[in-house]
C-alpha cells in the first residue's frame, strides 16, 4: 500500500510537468479547426459528459447518430429533476419537469451543443486566436491532442480543446481565465464511438413534446436605439437581429447576436423599468452587463470578459442622440 501511494504521487507530479507547445501555422490551424467542426457530422457516439459553468455542474447522457447527413440525438440530464431532449434534424421535442416551460425556443440551438461547439466554417476563429498543440492526454479512455487557443487581445478568454486523435471529435473543452484558472468545462467521462453505439438509446424515456420553431420578425424601427459598429469590440460580427416577446415580458425585446467565430455575445434592448439591473457581474466565463440608454435598458451577456460586454452595451445609443430621425 505504501509503494502504491508513492506511485500515484509520482504520477500526479509527472502530470503537472510543463510540455513544450508546438505553434501551428495558419494552414495547419485551419485544417485542424475544420476537422473538429466536421467530426460531429461524421461520427456516431454515445456517452456521458459533465458540464460546469462557474459553480453549477451537471451530467448529461447523449446518444448521437448521423444518417444521410441528418443528426438524430437524445440528451437527458442525470442530476436533479429529469430533463430530456430528442432531436431529428431541426425537429426537436423536449420533456421538462412539471411547472417548467419553454417559450421562444429556437431548435437550431440544440444543434450547437457539446461536442459540436465550432461553427461549420471556423476560419474566422484564426483572426482572433492563435493555435498551439501542447501534448497528448487520455479523456474517457481515448487519446486526445490538447490544443490551446490563445486570444490575440484581452477582449476574449483563452480556450483549451482536447481533440480525439482518430476522429477529430471534441472530447473536452475548457474556458480559462487570464491566470489559467478554469471558468467553464465540458468533458466526456464515458464515450463509445461508431458501431458500438446502441441506437435504441435514441428512444425517449419520458413523454416528450415537440417544440415549434420560434418566429422572429425584423427589428427595423422597433426601438429608436442604434448600434455603432465602430464602437463594438474588434473581431465580432453580427449573426442575427430579431425581435421577440420573451418569457416574463409583455412587450417586444430586440435581440442581437454577435460572434467572433468561437463565442457569441447577445444584446437585448427593451423599455427601461425601475427594476432593470444596472452594472456588471460574472459567473464562470459568463459576463452580464446592464445599462440605461435614455428610456431603454441594454443588457449584454456572453462568455467573454466583463470589459467586453460593457463595450458592447456602450456601443448602443438612442437614435436622437446620433441625430437620427
Amino acid at each position: 500500500m505504501k509503494h502504491c501511494r508513492y506511485f500515484f504521487i509520482l504520477m500526479a507530479l509527472c502530470s503537472g510537468l510543463t510540455v513544450a507547445a508546438e505553434s501551428l501555422s495558419s494552414a495547419e490551424s485551419l485544417r485542424l479547426l475544420e476537422r473538429v467542426a466536421r467530426a460531429p457530422m461524421l461520427t456516431d457516439f454515445q456517452g456521458v459528459y459533465v458540464q460546469q459553468h462557474g459553480e453549477y455542474m451537471e451530467s448529461i447522457r447523449v446518444c448521437h447518430v448521423v444518417e444521410g447527413g441528418i443528426v438524430s440525438e437524445r440528451r437527458e440530464t442525470l442530476d436533479g429533476p429529469p430533463r430530456e431532449m430528442v432531436r431529428h434534424g431541426d425537429q426537436v421535442s423536449v420533456y421538462l419537469p412539471e411547472g417548467d416551460r419553454i417559450k421562444n425556443f429556437d431548435p437550431r440551438i440544440s444543434g450547437r451543443l457539446f461536442p459540436r461547439l465550432l461553427p461549420d466554417n471556423p476560419g474566422e476563429i484564426l483572426a482572433n486566436y492563435t493555435l498551439r498543440r501542447t501534448q497528448r492526454e487520455r479523456i474517457a479512455g481515448l487519446d486526445a491532442d490538447v490544443i490551446e487557443l490563445e486570444p490575440r487581445d484581452r477582449l476574449r478568454y483563452p480556450h483549451r480543446l482536447w481533440v480525439h486523435t482518430e476522429t477529430g471529435l471534441l472530447l473536452k473543452a475548457v474556458t480559462l481565465g487570464f491566470k489559467r484558472e478554469i471558468y467553464d468545462l465540458q468533458a466526456f467521462s464515458q464515450l463509445v464511438l461508431g458501431s458500438g453505439v446502441d441506437r435504441n438509446q435514441l428512444k425517449p424515456t419520458h413523454p416528450v413534446r415537440p417544440v415549434a420553431m420560434e418566429s422572429a420578425s425584423s427589428t427595423a424601427a422597433v426601438f429608436p436605439v442604434l448600434w455603432d459598429g465602430k464602437a463594438l469590440p474588434a473581431g465580432f460580427r453580427v449573426l442575427q437581429q430579431s425581435q421577440r416577446v420573451m418569457q416574463g415580458r409583455n412587450k417586444p425585446v430586440v435581440h442581437h447576436v454577435f460572434s467572433d467565430g468561437l463565442v457569441t455575445v447577445s444584446v437585448f434592448v427593451e423599455p427601461m423599468k425601475a427594476s432593470s439591473p444596472l452594472g456588471g457581474t460574472r459567473q464562470g466565463a459568463l459576463s452580464v452587463f446592464g445599462r440605461q440608454e435614455g428610456n431603454y435598458h441594454i443588457t449584454v451577456l456572453g462568455e467573454v470578459p466583463l470589459e467586453t460586454v460593457e463595450l458592447f452595451a456602450k456601443a448602443y445609443k438612442q437614435a436622437e442622440k446620433q441625430g437620427q430621425k
